[in-house]
């Protein structure tokens, strides 16, 4: 009998667990995303990635931009998103080859989840 392999959301897991750092914040997230597939239409992963990139990192400004437009949008916005000015990170929100687009969040500091939040 070949043995049982992890399904992603189990992977995602574990990785979130060995991770240093705050990565465990993304779990409940992963949580939803297994038990209720059909609730995540594209509008609906956009504000979910956004809301959960602002919880982790405790902020009230930041957004999701997709290159021309904001595709979630929390707060007041850079005037350049690509580069948002001291106090601001940009980074890609990406899996394997494709670009989604990028988070801006007012954070001196980005988390580590931050990272695995957009790779998700």
């Amino acid at each position: 009998m070949a043995p049982h392999s992890a399904s992603p959301f189990e992977k995602l897991r574990e990785a979130c667990v060995s991770a240093p750092q705050t990565a465990k914040e993304l779990l409940p997230l992963i949580d939803f995303l297994e038990a209720f597939p059909e609730e995540v239409a594209e509008e609906g992963l956009i504000h979910l990635v956004g809301i959960t990139a602002l919880g982790i990192a405790k902020s009230p400004q930041g957004g999701l931009w997709d290159g021309q437009k904001w595709l979630f949008l929390r707060g007041a916005a850079p005037a350049n998103p690509m580069n948002p000015g001291n106090g601001w990170q940009c980074l890609p929100w990406a899996y394997l080859d494709g670009v989604f687009g990028h988070l801006v969040i007012k954070t001196p500091e980005p988390s580590p989840s931050l990272a695995m939040l957009l790779c998700v």
